[in-house]
């Protein structure tokens, strides 16, 4: 995080000494629950170091706005994006599997940026958040129940669950695909 702080000075707008203030100990007070939400998802410490940083960069960035209302949910949401984005570069044609029975068995495979880019959407505005993570760790993070279970310290049957669900939600807004 200090690699980046003449970085910081540099960007406009400036943020005054009491918005900076505010920015960095709302990081620091979260801290820990993005490294673990972070982990989750990524799986790397390297990674989850560097979403952190980009993390901390975007809250930093952002001018005031709708996130003073919510800075701690405005820094989890700039997270899970982050962690989308470095799981996008890693896995540039993930195969995002449609069918309801057995695992990694794809009927659909959808690899068109506007396609996935809807699936998002629905995700993003359709989705429980476990239902988000399950569905994120399962497709793009390629984890079998079993070890998304473990990652999220749940049963495996509410995994099991959890991706019925996403996936019967993400079918029915994307029925044409």
């Amino acid at each position: 995080m200090f690699s980046v702080v003449g970085r910081l000075y540099s960007m406009k707008p400036q943020k005054s000494p009491a918005e900076a203030e505010a920015v960095t100990a709302t990081f620091l007070a979260l801290r820990l629950k993005l490294r673990r939400v972070a982990g989750a998802i990524l799986r790397s410490d390297d990674d989850v170091d560097d979403a952190l940083q980009e993390t901390f960069l975007r809250a930093w960035q952002a001018a005031p706005g709708p996130e003073d209302r919510s800075p701690g949910g405005f820094m989890f949401t700039a997270l899970r994006n982050v962690c989308l984005d470095m799981l996008r570069r890693r896995h540039p044609r993930a195969h995002i599997s449609l069918q309801t029975e057995s695992a990694h068995e794809p009927l659909d495979t959808i690899d068109h940026r506007d396609t996935i880019g809807r699936v998002r959407q629905v995700m993003a505005a359709r989705l429980s958040a476990r239902e988000r993570q399950v569905f994120e760790l399962y497709t793009f993070g390629q984890l079998d129940y079993a070890e998304i279970a473990a990652r999220l310290e749940t049963s495996v049957e509410s995994v099991r669950t959890a991706m019925s669900r996403a996936r019967k939600i993400i079918k029915e807004y994307c029925s044409d695909i």
